[in-house]
């Protein structure tokens, strides 16, 4: 019964490493948009890559 249980146990652990895997390492691509946008004073790119007017 020990036995069995360890091995249900292994199977949970490589079951979950093999998500995490499956699903990139949990890096979601990154998603940009096509027209540039603001929220009050935050603009939808960082300043350093801001248009320079």
């Amino acid at each position: 019964m020990e036995l069995f249980l360890v091995l249900v146990f292994i199977a949970i652990i490589v079951a979950t490493f093999a998500i995490i895997h499956g699903d990139g390492l949990g890096h979601t691509p990154e998603e940009r948009s096509l027209r540039d946008w603001s929220d009050g004073s935050l603009p939808s790119r960082p300043f350093t890559e801001q248009p320079h007017h």
